[in-house]
């Protein structure tokens, strides 16, 4: 079964993930809510989601990023970049080694394990 995962971030702080399952025929029966991330305290300004390792990362203006794993809703870990005032993540990348990059506004670049 083919499930295509789409994560939304939104100004109230809230993290969804979307699963859809392609095999189905009418449109509405295709979509079906997963789940809602919480723990901002700011708008979501990226998001990425590694589907090997089952993860959702998130990242929003105050330039607090967090890992989620998917499955289970629980928070696996919160990332605080030191980031100048006017400064965000605005790119998000991970890969199935568990390396997260994060690039921002302003053009640095962050890598974590």
């Amino acid at each position: 079964m083919k499930q295509t995962l789409i994560a939304v971030g939104s100004k109230d702080c809230r993290v969804t993930v979307w699963k859809f399952d392609s095999f189905k025929k009418d449109e509405e029966s295709r979509k079906a809510y997963f789940e809602i991330f919480y723990g901002h305290h700011n708008e979501i300004t990226a998001l990425h989601i590694q589907r090997i390792l089952g993860i959702v990362i998130s990242a929003d203006k105050d330039g607090v990023v967090l890992i989620f794993c998917i499955l289970s809703g629980k928070l696996l870990r919160s990332i605080y970049p030191h980031l100048q005032n006017d400064e965000f993540i605005k790119i998000i990348q991970a890969d199935e080694n568990g390396f997260v990059i994060l690039v921002t506004s302003k053009d640095k670049i962050y890598v974590y394990k």
